[in-house]
């Protein structure tokens, strides 16, 4: 199987795994995003060594909602599905502040505090 094999079966292997209702399932989706993402040489940096295209990830920057928050932080904050742009602001009010991030900036989103960390 040749790499653009491979990383099109883990993306439409994460799509599956992602919908999931089966916690396990949803759990082994961390192995194919550390794949895609985090280890060494990534499955997307060898698939994009071929084509050279500047890959953003659209999310979510920190809003003033957030900023206020990290103020005078709770126990425990997350941000949950307000990292997507596409959510509707009326769920999530305050947090829409769309960017398009570079990996090492969406690998640095804070989602979540928990007791100071």
């Amino acid at each position: 199987m040749d790499v653009e094999q491979l990383f099109v079966r883990t993306l439409a292997d994460l799509e599956h795994r992602t919908v999931a209702t089966d916690e396990y399932e949803v759990l082994m989706s961390v192995g194919l995003m550390r794949k895609l993402l985090m280890e060494g040489t990534t499955l997307v940096d060898k698939v994009n060594s071929r084509y050279k295209l500047k890959i953003r990830y659209p999310m979510n920057g920190v809003s003033a909602y957030e900023r206020v928050i990290y103020e005078d932080p709770p126990v425990f904050w997350s941000l949950l599905e307000a990292i997507d742009p596409e959510c509707r602001p009326a769920q999530m009010p305050g947090t829409r502040a769309p960017i398009d991030a570079t990996r090492d900036q969406l690998l640095a989103r804070r989602i979540m505090r928990m007791s100071g960390t």
